[in-house]
């Protein structure tokens, strides 16, 4: 029984840290976009 919950513990910690990380690429992702379109802009 502990063991299950402690894979589910492990689980969740992993996919909130995917969850934070993608997240985190978006929002890159979205500040690259803007520096492209602002460069076009000029």
């Amino acid at each position: 029984m502990v063991d299950v919950l402690n894979k589910f513990a492990i689980s969740q910690v992993n996919s909130v840290c995917h969850y934070i990380y993608y997240q985190e690429e978006e929002a890159n992702s979205l500040e690259k976009y803007k520096g492209i379109r602002n460069t076009y802009k000029k």
